[in-house]
């Protein structure tokens, strides 16, 4: 007789492994809109907190309207599951990050009196240490892991 190369129990082990791993879709950061420490940060920090909260949103906004290879797969593996979940990370990522940004710029307006120029100038820094880290990933210099790592450096 042949003997099955799979038995019961490697196909349960192997199911569960492909469900709890199989969706290769990028979730977004989901931050708390209030931190410990808020009030004590300098506005320097503050400006940079907000250059952040803006950076997520845009990632956000930019990974919404565009459709990945890793998105069409997972739609072809798990059906409207994780579209719908993938949805829901969007939501709530947006809604966390515009909360936090809406915090940071109390804060601001109650501590710190900045120009626009160190505003934008603060935001053109962060947004090009983001496009730079994102080239690299995109370039094969970066792993997903070490993407993920730096990007989280990078956001807090």
């Amino acid at each position: 007789m042949i003997k099955l190369f799979f038995n019961k129990n490697t196909f349960v082990n192997l199911f569960f492994t492909v469900v709890l791993f199989g969706c290769a879709s990028q979730s977004h950061q989901v931050i708390n809109a209030y931190k410990p420490g808020d009030e004590n940060m300098s506005c320097d920090a503050i400006q940079n907190e907000i250059a952040r909260a803006e950076i997520i949103i845009e990632s956000v906004v930019k990974d919404k309207s565009n459709i990945s290879g890793a998105e069409v797969i997972d739609t072809v593996l798990w059906g409207p599951f994780s579209a719908v979940a993938r949805n829901q990370n969007y939501k709530a990522a947006l809604e966390a990050a515009n909360k936090r940004l809406e915090r940071l710029k109390i804060l601001k307006n109650n501590k710190c009196i900045d120009t626009e120029s160190d505003i934008i100038e603060t935001k053109n820094k962060t947004s090009k240490q983001f496009k730079q880290l994102k080239a690299m990933y995109e370039a094969g210099d970066l792993t997903k892991s070490e993407y993920d790592i730096a990007l989280e450096k990078l956001l807090n």
